[in-house]
């Protein structure tokens, strides 16, 4: 970098800041194209922006294959993250939800036996009763 900085401030004090005319013949602006071209500094400039571009390029390389590798294995991560959560979700619904579900159909079946069970008349002549059983609400 400082070798960089050393050929610019020399190239920036080398440079004739005199009035000149601008080229205005095509020879003339082929050889000015061409002076510019063979400069020491121009070909050293040169030289450090491909270098520059050649190792920006390689980095890019190198960061997007560790990019896609990092991403492919947290994939791997998440996907196996969600199996294990999904299977304990199911294995604790089944354990917690089912038995209340179970505890709830036997109590539906116990009541339902037993409205089955208490005679008809009895049934008619109880309106509390008649109206538990049609409507479900205790009144």
């Amino acid at each position: 970098m400082t070798e960089y900085i050393k050929n610019v401030n020399e190239f920036v004090s080398n440079v004739d800041t005199s009035d000149k005319e601008f080229p205005t013949s095509v020879e003339e602006l082929s050889e000015l194209l061409e002076k510019i071209e063979n400069d020491t500094f121009m070909k050293f400039h040169n030289k450090v922006i491909f270098d520059i571009s050649g190792h920006t390029l390689r980095y890019t390389e190198i960061a997007k294959t560790y990019l896609v590798e990092k991403v492919q294995y947290l994939l791997k991560v998440a996907y196996i993250t969600h199996m294990v959560v999904s299977v304990i979700i199911m294995c604790v619904f089944l354990t917690f939800i089912m038995k209340q579900i179970r505890e709830q159909m036997n109590v539906m079946r116990v009541l339902t036996n037993i409205i089955f069970t208490i005679p008809l008349p009895v049934f008619k002549s109880v309106p509390k009763l008649q109206n538990f059983i049609e409507t479900g609400k205790i009144i």
